[in-house]
């Protein structure tokens, strides 16, 4: 068996820059953090809110920065990859950054807040948050781009990008895919496990629900957002289709998702650790199977090409 030289050159490069990286992650966590907990600063000075009931009691989120600071690290870490892995640089990877983190971590979670929680949340918190939170995602996203030397647009090489090139009728039954896997998803964990745990049952019983008719219809909304967010990451995105279908079931299931470990007012803890469960591993699934089956066109010609070329090879 041949011995790996740790002391090699190639070895000291690859050890450099995994700790890079590593200081890179680290460095957009405090980032997230710093950004986040500044534009909620500014929002609670600007807009105050109490929360509902006749008490209007001022709701209190103290003591909950160590909880804050290991979810912006769990960002940073899906985040991270794709940005490493992505072809694009300046402005067009900047639009694609944002995009991802406003619409999961903000659109996607307040619509169904809207929806499911209407008489639990503060007036104005819903509009307050999208508003505040797209200012903050709007810092963020060039800062993620800079920390990973990739705020310039950069001049690479013309190379033929044939990721998510599909006619119309491919698009047409993939989309009618995504959505009813997406239904069936969030149907089939909502019942194995949210709905199993007295905490959520006794939870949702005290809110105003609206009828199963109209979740559907939310859900296959959410399900074609969930589509705009992953197409740029899709994309951007070089190497193999599995590295790419991961990076976007982690995007979908971290930034979702990692909120929920933080406590707050309007959600037990029981109710938010079995939604946690519930939600991550639902969307990593959904994030997944959306980009292998909007990849696949590309994978398979990418196998049929790289088969001719070993054929010919061969031949030679």
């Amino acid at each position: 068996m041949e011995r790996v030289d740790h002391g090699s050159p190639e070895a000291r490069r690859a050890t450099s820059g995994q700790l890079l990286f590593a200081l890179r992650v680290v460095a957009l966590a405090l980032v997230l953090f710093a950004s986040l907990r500044l534009v909620a600063a500014v929002a609670d000075a600007l807009f105050p809110l109490s929360q509902p009931g006749p008490s209007q009691a001022p709701i209190d989120e103290s003591g909950t920065a160590p909880a804050w600071l290991l979810v912006c690290f769990l960002y940073a870490l899906v985040l991270a990859y794709p940005i490493v892995r992505a072809r694009w640089s300046g402005w067009r990877l900047v639009a694609a950054i944002f995009l991802v983190f406003y619409g999961i971590v903000s659109v996607l979670t307040w619509i169904e807040v809207a929806v499911f929680m209407a008489h639990v949340v503060p007036d104005g918190l819903v509009a307050r948050t999208l508003a505040f939170d797209a200012l903050g995602a709007a810092v963020i996203a060039p800062l993620a781009a800079l920390l990973f030397g990739k705020l310039r647009a950069l001049r690479r090489p013309d190379e033929e990008n044939r990721r998510l090139v599909i006619p119309v009728p491919g698009w047409a039954w993939r989309l009618a895919v995504i959505a009813v896997s997406y239904v069936f998803l969030y149907s089939l964990f909502g019942a194995l496990v949210a709905w199993r745990a007295p905490a959520v049952r006794e939870y949702y019983a005290e809110l105003a629900m609206p009828s199963p008719s109209n979740i559907m219809l939310l859900q296959v909304v959410r399900a074609m957002i969930w589509v705009a967010i992953a197409l740029p990451v899709i994309r951007m995105m070089k190497g193999p289709w599995w590295q790419t279908s991961l990076a976007v079931g982690l995007l979908f299931a971290v930034l979702m998702n990692a909120g929920l470990l933080v406590p707050n007012p309007l959600m037990p803890e029981a109710v938010r650790m079995t939604h946690l469960v519930e939600t991550a591993t639902s969307n990593f699934i959904f994030g997944f199977f959306m980009a292998w089956l909007l990849l696949r066109p590309w994978a398979r010609a990418v196998a049929l090409s790289h088969a001719g070329s070993t054929a010919s090879v061969a031949a030679g």
